[in-house]
């Protein structure tokens, strides 16, 4: 997904365009105690940060590479643990479409929403369901389960393409060719997918809790009309939150943010509009370069 976008970006920064273990052609072992610790985003940072230092690149004699880390969807619930682990080492953030895995999972109910968030977000509980039911469910209909679903998170204006040329996106082939070989290597990196969902309905919300991400202190501070003691962030590096009309519509998307980010140091920004889906990096391209490009240059 990211192939247009980085020709975009300025040639001074070092790009390491890792392949999430179920989001593409890599696979990670399901942890053997059931744990699910191993795809966690814990444990996934500290995968990226090895492998980062492992690559030769300019460090202006700092032998501990800087890491801007730039992500969408389950990407970007990477990006923001991997400056929670490694506060020295990253030093910006950029999360896309998301708000925090605990405010996710706290508007499913009953109470929050009526449970619509609970039917929108209905993937969340499907995928993190006890193995092997999801995977071998998808694996029976791969190509129906991925076409499906990225077709569903794109938006209006992108669909009106598919539609009238009765072929989806070459950024979306690609997307889903890994999961339609047929054969034991997809059901593992569909298995590593659910491993993904598994651990962010388990050990990451209980990690994000013990960071202080937690939407009961939102709604607590929302709530009070005086502030009686300093509010300490829970970032402090910079961070850059580009989100879809669909997920403001949903959400808070800038208050949730900013109860977490140091005040000086968030930037918020819608991309696109009603016509701009979830996947705004393929679907509006330039506008998302527009709002990235610039907050990059503070790291120059």
């Amino acid at each position: 997904m990211w192939n247009e976008f980085v020709k975009g970006l300025p040639d001074d920064f070092h790009l390491v365009v890792p392949d999430l273990p179920g989001y593409g052609q890599s696979i990670k072992k399901p942890s053997p105690d059931g744990s699910h610790r191993s795809h966690s985003k814990k444990e996934w940072s500290q995968d990226i940060i090895e492998t980062i230092q492992q690559i030769p690149t300019p460090r202006d004699g700092n032998s501990t590479p800087k890491i801007i880390a730039f992500g969408h969807d389950r990407g970007a619930r990477l990006s923001y643990r991997m400056a929670l682990e490694a506060p020295g080492t990253v030093v910006g953030i950029a999360v896309l479409d998301i708000v925090p895995t605990p405010f996710m999972w706290s508007r499913m109910s009953l109470g929050e929403s009526r449970h619509d968030e609970t039917k929108k977000s209905h993937h969340w509980v499907f995928l993190a369901s006890p193995a092997p039911l999801p995977e071998t469910l998808i694996s029976a209909q791969a190509d129906f389960y991925y076409t499906y679903t990225i077709k569903s998170w794109t938006g209006s204006s992108a669909l009106a393409i598919i539609d009238k040329t009765n072929t989806i996106a070459g950024w979306q082939k690609d997307s889903i060719a890994p999961f339609l070989t047929n054969d034991d290597v997809a059901h593992r990196r569909i298995t590593a997918a659910c491993e993904d969902y598994r651990a962010g309905s388990t050990v990451d919300i209980e990690d994000d809790l013990a960071s202080g991400i937690d939407p009961a202190t939102f709604e607590r501070n929302k709530q009070d009309s005086v502030i009686t003691e300093p509010r300490i962030p829970v970032f402090s590096v910079p961070v850059l939150v580009l989100s879809s009309t669909h997920l403001r519509r949903r959400f808070p998307v800038d208050e949730i943010w900013g109860s977490l980010c140091a005040r000086d140091g968030l930037t918020c920004a819608q991309v696109g509009d009603e016509g701009t889906g979830h996947f705004f990096v393929n679907e509006a391209t330039e506008e998302t370069l527009g709002a990235s490009v610039p907050w990059l240059s503070q790291f120059k």
